[in-house]
């Protein structure tokens, strides 16, 4: 089995919170855990992601409920390869009012505690 884990930043610009997010998984299952709340400000979460073979991860997205009305999504791909091809990606549907990163950018920045 294959191991690492990403630590995902979300910068919320928008004046309020984010919450109740609806989980639309399209692929695998979610591995670690998503934060339910993206207060104004950076969110922090740290995700562990795990695969028995190259086949194993997840992907799909999550759709936030934004506290003055609307939705902010975040699509995301998490694949832990045991070639080490591991992909850890977060997409904003609106990068200017939630902008994301994710570190490591490679496999061997945070192997697994």
């Amino acid at each position: 089995m294959s191991s690492y884990y990403t630590v995902l930043q979300i910068q919320n610009n928008l004046s309020g919170d984010l919450t109740s997010p609806n989980s639309q998984i399209t692929g695998g299952k979610l591995v670690g855990r998503l934060p339910d709340t993206i207060g104004k400000g950076v969110t922090s979460a740290e995700i562990r992601i795990d695969a028995d073979n190259a086949d194993n991860g997840s992907n799909g997205k999550l759709i936030y409920q934004y506290t003055s009305g609307g939705t902010k999504t975040l699509s995301f791909v998490f694949k832990c390869d045991n070639s080490g091809k591991n992909v850890a990606k977060v997409d904003s549907s609106d990068p200017t009012s939630l902008e994301t990163s994710t570190s490591p950018y490679s496999s061997t920045d945070h192997p697994l505690r």
